[in-house]
């Protein structure tokens, strides 16, 4: 067994007491950890954030243009999205209201329903991602936060295709669920048997 002779130095970020090896000691600074290491690095200016950040954009933009990107796999899309609806953790307050008042109602919907449109320039499939969706009655129901639906003329564009690939489309702003949240679920209720 092989043992070292252990020298007493300080950490160069916090200045912790640490017992390194000679040899690691002759490299420079040392830490007692890497966020240590990381933190004097960007107080000092060795660690520059913009260029990290630049070289990871440039990494995934390489993985972008061959098609090999995890998130360009409409699979892997699809079941991220699918379980971030299922889980309620990719669900705004919005919808969690209006769930619970479908919920409620005994009305059956799914969350984060994937609706395929098109293709993007790899001639994969792209989709839609409603809030909630009925299928059997082609029903799909948005929640629209105010924030988030600033842009009428792309969520325009949206509902047409939507329209065109056969699915209605119910929308509710956020001010429509905060002061009435039973007549939202009802007036999607009065729409299934119409819609049966």
């Amino acid at each position: 067994m092989v043992t070292h002779h252990l020298i007493k130095t300080h950490c160069s970020n916090c200045g912790e007491e640490l017992n390194r090896t000679p040899a690691r000691t002759l490299k420079g600074n040392c830490y007692c950890n890497g966020k240590c290491q990381m933190d004097y690095e960007y107080k000092n200016g060795t660690r520059d954030p913009y260029k990290i950040t630049m070289k990871s954009h440039e990494a995934m933009h390489t993985l972008i243009d061959k098609g090999e990107w995890s998130l360009q796999q409409p699979e892997v899309h699809l079941k991220s999205n699918r379980t971030l609806g299922y889980k309620n953790y990719g669900r705004t307050w919005l919808e969690e209201k209006l769930g619970w008042a479908l919920t409620q109602l005994g009305i059956k919907f799914e969350s984060q329903h994937p609706v395929k449109y098109g293709l993007d320039i790899l001639n994969r499939p792209r989709y839609y991602f409603s809030d909630f969706a009925i299928p059997e009655n082609n029903l799909l129901i948005e929640c629209d936060g105010s924030y988030w639906h600033k842009d009428k003329k792309r969520e325009n564009l949206r509902e047409s295709r939507l329209k065109e690939l056969g699915w209605n489309v119910i929308r509710f702003s956020d001010t429509e669920i905060k002061s009435n949240l039973m007549g939202c679920a009802t007036k999607i209720k009065s729409w299934l048997p119409v819609m049966g």
